[in-house]
């Protein structure tokens, strides 16, 4: 994620507090933790977030929230 130095989430805390407890997925779920700790005020760092799920900081990809299933 080289140069990138902020991210937009556009969903707000509480509907992704929803929509995570709705996921049914494992994918979903970590998808919507990671939107979800992106979002807070105090948001962790990436490489923070990439330990937290068991991922290389290379290997995490945030996606874009137009990607992302929608969860009813």
């Amino acid at each position: 994620m080289a140069g990138v130095t902020s991210i937009e989430v556009k969903e707000t805390l509480d509907d992704l507090s929803e929509q995570l407890r709705q996921a049914e997925t494992s994918t979903a779920k970590e998808r919507l933790q990671v939107l979800y700790w992106l979002k807070q005020e105090n948001a962790p760092s990436i490489s923070v977030i990439a330990k937290a799920i068991g991922k290389h900081l290379l290997r995490l990809q945030v996606i874009p929230s137009s990607s992302m299933p929608y969860l009813p």
